[in-house]
């Protein structure tokens, strides 16, 4: 999901740890966190931006964009099959 500010955010880390902070949401950001140019927020487990679904993938909607993909090549594939079964018009 998309990361909130935190009353912890507030205070930057300390070098010690091994925590970045992005440099325009101002949140700290956990292993695997990216901030997303399109959405301007940052995402957990980031994979990429979907312009057909229009928001980020991340860890929490993973599965959803895995059945968007899978809903959406078999809606092509139906179509190809029915296109071609049809015999030509004379």
């Amino acid at each position: 999901g998309v990361l909130q500010k935190t009353p912890e955010d507030q205070v930057l880390p300390s070098l010690e740890t091994n925590h970045r902070t992005c440099q325009i949401c101002q949140v700290v950001q956990p292993r695997g966190c990216q901030h997303c140019h399109f959405c301007q927020v940052c995402i957990l487990g980031h994979d990429h931006h979907c312009p057909w679904m229009g928001k980020c993938i991340g860890r929490k909607n993973l599965c959803a964009f895995y059945t968007f993909l899978t809903v959406a090549f078999a809606s092509l594939g139906y179509i190809m099959i029915s296109a071609l079964s049809q015999p030509p018009e004379s």
